[in-house]
């Protein structure tokens, strides 16, 4: 066999190990004693097949007819070969262990061990590595790992149970009943099964057998991975059982599929009250290759870059939950700030109420995943209903407590765990950063500012193109023709706060107020200048823009107008390794390539002001950390004292 044929076939011969123990273990806790146990029907096998074993065990604790493709009975045969005693300690184990000091009770645990039966048993098979010499081939050396490159990591029930509990505490009795939900990325059930559980639970609904029906009608899961579909059934078919004393009477909405192939095809809109998932978090770079034009085609303008594969499962929710619906996702922490995010990010902004945010990134939620995760609830708006406040939860420890206090709304903060409010227009920004309450209150202080730009213009200084043939000692230059020149300063001439009395090189700067100068105006000003030019002719021709026929030789390439230059401004060196930057008082000089910054009003006293900020320790540690936005923010108070602070 095949180590694939392997996995399915154990697969198989858990699932139905541990459904037929949680029944027995139901039925007895309900005081219907058991005739015969699958342990005493293995122990007298009397020449069955393990198919028929498990097929009639079942019937004798169901008294049902077992539905169709509740189990790979035909994979059972593969254990025939095993001989009768190995059978009875194996299946002996699932009923009292030498490791474990306490009774096994399989309907208590059922939901957690048919999860763990996916996460430990269905799990791939894969050959194992052995790089010295053995006495035996390393081919036989096999070892369990979970499928990471499809993402396949499980839920934890305190996720599940803050999901549903929000759902039910958001929605009317009659509503959440009711309610139609699907997970995309179902795996082996936990979500919905979770949902069903509340949505049924006895000491709360009267007529068990309608509701049960109705709620395991509106609900739909969808997996890849066949064996996932499998145990989801399974568990699913089991609190059925459990709950109404049948199996569903109709079948189960739970597909083995690929759900962005399901969604993409679909021509109607469907709408879902609850779209919840924690979809595969797998990097573009680890997509199956055959999914990645299927990716692309439905990510289509919402993604940039190379997407990643959970981007799509959140586009799946978004283009199918109801007005006032819900999405509850698990994601990773990147999505809150990666580029490739941000169109889906945006959506999610212009078409729906964040109403909670939680960062257990400092969690180990997921054993041994390296994943840092997020719960994100998002309830699409409707018309006429208004902004709903999204609650931010940040949390180190003490997880069910955070969370309890994230459902009921309760602003709190401690050395675990902070819960605070803030409003939806956080969310407009290109990075949603979870910031602590103080951090939130400043960040929210400073948006309100005014920006640099709409006080300030921030300019780049003149590009000759020629800098070696333009740029000259002052000594070289005729004191007749400086009229077509400009002072230079360079950045190792520029000082902190003020400008140099003596600069060392003059620009060729060919204006006469902000007209440039004619070829024939040049050589009738500044003949000496001409003539210089002219030498240098080689060197000028050869410019990329003169040999398109875009700029005359003879001129610098891109010179500012002296209007928008030689006037009041801060200039800075191209580099800053420290604050150095200097104010031009008169306007008289011209920089190269570097930053220059000049007031939109021309108000002196407000440049002093940003000279001093650019100056200061503070302000050099907001340019190198926030340089690479390219944006700069300043608050600006004029009062009495006029204060600025970036």
């Amino acid at each position: 066999m095949k180590l694939a044929d392997e996995s399915e076939a154990i697969a198989a011969l858990f699932n139905a190990i541990f459904f037929i123990r949680a029944i027995e273990d139901h039925q007895r806790n309900l005081g219907s004693p058991i005739v015969s146990s699958l342990r005493d029907a293995v122990g007298d096998k009397r020449g069955r097949t393990v198919q028929q074993l498990v097929s009639n065990q079942l019937e004798l604790v169901t008294q049902e007819a077992i539905p169709k493709n509740l189990l790979d009975f035909e994979l059972l045969d593969r254990f025939d070969q095993l001989d009768a005693e190995c059978l009875v300690e194996l299946v002996s184990d699932f009923y009292e262990n030498r490791f474990a000091p306490y009774a096994f009770d399989f309907s208590l645990m059922s939901k957690h061990a048919l999860s763990r039966i996916y996460e430990r048993y269905i799990s791939i098979l894969r050959p194992v590595e052995i790089f010295q010499k053995t006495l035996f081939s390393s081919t036989d050396a096999v070892t369990e790992s979970p499928r990471r490159d499809l993402g396949e990591v499980y839920t934890p029930q305190y996720i599940a149970r803050f999901f549903v509990r929000f759902l039910q505490e958001n929605m009317s009795p009659a509503r959440f009943r009711g309610i139609r939900a699907i997970d995309p990325a179902c795996g082996s059930g936990m979500f919905l099964r979770t949902l069903l559980e509340i949505q049924c639970d006895p000491s709360r609904i009267r007529d068990i057998d309608q509701t049960a029906s109705q709620a395991f009608q509106n609900i739909s899961g969808i997996d890849v991975e066949p064996n996932a579909i499998k145990a989801a059934r399974l568990s699913l078919c089991l609190l059925h059982l459990v709950l109404t004393g049948k199996f569903p009477q109709s079948d189960l909405k739970i597909e083995c599929a690929n759900a962005i192939e399901v969604f993409n095809q679909r021509e109607i809109r469907e709408e879902y009250d609850a779209v919840i998932a924690n979809p595969p978090y797998v990097r573009w770079e680890n997509v199956p290759e055959k999914w990645h034009q299927l990716l692309l085609d439905y990510l289509a303008q919402d993604v940039s870059g190379r997407p990643d594969l959970y981007l799509a499962f959140i586009k799946i929710a978004i283009e199918n939950v109801a007005p006032n619906g819900f999405l509850l996702f698990v994601i990773p922490h990147t999505f809150l700030l990666s580029s490739n995010a941000k169109g889906i990010r945006d959506r999610i902004f212009k078409q729906f109420w964040i109403r909670h945010l939680v960062d257990l990134s400092a969690v180990n939620v997921f054993e041994s995943a390296s994943s840092y995760p997020i719960l994100l609830i998002a309830e699409r708006k409707q018309e006429g209903v208004a902004e709903a406040p999204a609650f931010i939860t940040k949390c180190t420890a003490f997880i069910g407590e955070a969370l309890q206090a994230a459902l009921a709304e309760r602003k709190e903060s401690n050395d675990f765990y902070s819960v605070y409010s803030v409003s939806q227009s956080f969310f407009s920004n290109s990075e949603w950063r979870m910031l602590s309450p103080k951090d939130y209150e400043l960040a929210r202080k400073i948006d309100l500012l005014p920006r640099l730009d709409t006080l300030f213009s921030v300019n780049q200084g003149v590009n000759s193109g020629a800098d070696s043939v333009f740029l000259r000692p002052v000594g070289d230059v005729p004191n007749a023709e400086r009229r077509v020149y400009v002072p230079l300063l360079r950045d190792r001439e520029m000082e902190r706060y003020r400008i140099p009395d003596d600069v060392s090189s003059l620009m060729f700067y060919p204006f006469e107020g902000d007209r440039l100068l004619d070829e024939k105006e040049l050589q009738d000003i500044a003949p000496d200048t001409w003539a210089y030019l002219e030498r240098n002719y080689e060197t000028l021709s050869r410019r990329s823009s003169t040999l398109k026929g875009s700029l005359p030789w003879w001129r610098p390439e891109r010179p500012r107008v002296p209007s928008s230059i030689l006037r009041p401004k801060l200039v800075g060196p191209h580099l800053i390794l420290f604050p150095k930057f200097s104010f031009d008082v008169a306007g008289i000089y011209c920089v190269s390539r570097t930053i220059f910054l000049t007031h939109r009003g021309d108000e002196e006293i407000g440049l002093w002001y940003l000279l001093a900020v650019l100056n200061s320790s503070i302000g050099h540690w907001q340019i190198a950390t926030q340089s690479h936005r390219v944006q700069f923010r300043i608050a600006c108070e004029t009062g009495a004292n006029g204060l600025m602070r970036s």
